[in-house]
């Protein structure tokens, strides 16, 4: 359900390109853009959070829960070097968090330099080698701060996960993970109460997944034929339709010509959001799908990024918009637009700043131009 953008720890090849969809300007109606200010600040390195009715998680480079009354912050895992927790969701009131570590080194023995030891057995050099970040890990916690269950998943090569989510009951995992000719979307899944996890794997070459709205029907984008579809564009937008093997079966195409698109978040009832470049211009494609990937209505916006939560989309823009006069900004702002089922825009409310890191119901992470993270409510 997460748009993710390059991670400083992560050295696995990634391509973030964007999307974009047919422009139904008139399906926007003037409204007034309330201003947004922060709760607080946060610390650097978190990339996602997620709340209940008593607390907030945020994760990142490590993870902490933060009771949303009183403010105290209970830490559930410390910082490390070598993981990395990319998305979180919650469940019965506790939470689920997903990330990636190293998971093994390989050590070679030179037979080259040998030193001979006091028993006159040959002592090799050693050489470690790390395999890169193939340890998949999911950790679920209450709000209290206690750990619950950890699981792990090996990988036989780099892989990011991008969104975790649970349906019905069952914990669904998207993302990328590396292959011998570049990169290929993946889901993993896994039962909440099970250990066993199942890995499904699209494309070859560069596919990329970026967000589900149910367990058979996954978002992304792909420079590469899939299925019996074609590529069209510079690179497409998809939806990947599964079967009940989870294996794709249908996959539906959004595209322009000499453009890069890709959906990179969706919410369960398929309304979907991406961003598409052309040369220097990038605007942000939202087109409401119905279960079988027709679109319903769609708009577009200048600007970047693209996140859903419900009926709301956030994105970055400065850009004057039609249905919004009142809204002139003069640098960058996160923007967050509530439409109804006819692509009406019923709220709209914004914060200067040049990143949405990650929105959950009503509240969000921003980066500011300083640099800061920001915690703030567009309700």
């Amino acid at each position: 359900m997460r748009e993710r953008f390059p991670f400083s720890k992560i050295s696995i090849l990634l391509l973030f390109v964007l999307l974009l969809s047919s422009s139904r300007d008139g399906a926007l109606a003037s409204i007034t853009v309330k201003k947004l200010l922060p709760i607080t600040e946060i610390a650097a390195g978190y990339q996602s959070l997620a709340l209940t009715p008593t607390n907030i998680a945020l994760v990142g480079d490590g993870i902490e829960v933060r009771d949303r009354l009183t403010g105290v912050i209970l830490v559930v895992q410390e910082s490390s070097p070598s993981t990395l927790f990319t998305d979180v969701t919650t469940s019965s009131g506790s939470f689920i968090a997903v990330g990636i570590a190293e998971s093994s080194a390989v050590t070679l023995r030179d037979p080259s330099d040998g030193a001979i030891n006091p028993d006159s057995i040959t002592v090799m050099n050693e050489e470690r080698r790390t395999v890169g970040l193939t340890r998949l890990i999911i950790i679920e916690f209450s709000g209290t701060g206690q750990v619950t269950k950890t699981t792990f998943f090996e990988s036989d090569k780099p892989l990011l996960p991008r969104s975790i989510q649970l349906f019905g009951g069952q914990i669904v995992v998207v993302g990328d993970v590396a292959s011998d000719r570049g990169y290929q979307g993946f889901m993993l899944t896994r039962s909440l109460l099970g250990d066993e996890f199942r890995m499904s794997k699209f494309g070859e070459i560069s596919t990329s997944i970026f967000s589900a709205a149910n367990s058979r029907t996954l978002y992304g984008s792909s420079e590469e034929n899939l299925v019996e579809s074609e590529k069209q564009g510079k690179r497409d937008g998809v939806i990947i339709y599964l079967d009940k093997n989870r294996k794709a079966v249908r996959v539906v195409r959004s595209f322009a010509a000499g453009a890069k698109r890709q959906w990179s978040d969706v919410s369960p009832a398929h309304l979907a959001a991406g961003t598409l470049i052309r040369g220097n211009t990038s605007e942000v494609a939202i087109t409401d799908f119905d279960g079988q990937g027709k679109p319903e209505w769609s708009t577009r916006i200048p600007g970047i990024m693209g996140l859903v939560e419900g009926r709301v989309v956030g994105l970055i823009t400065k850009a004057q918009i039609k249905a919004l006069p009142g809204f002139k900004a003069k640098s960058n702002q996160a923007l967050f637009l509530g439409f109804d089922k006819k692509g009406t825009i019923k709220s709209a409310s914004s914060i200067p700043a040049i990143s949405i890191i990650d929105i959950f119901q009503d509240h969000a992470l921003v980066e500011v131009k300083s640099g800061a993270t920001q915690l703030i409510s567009f309700s």
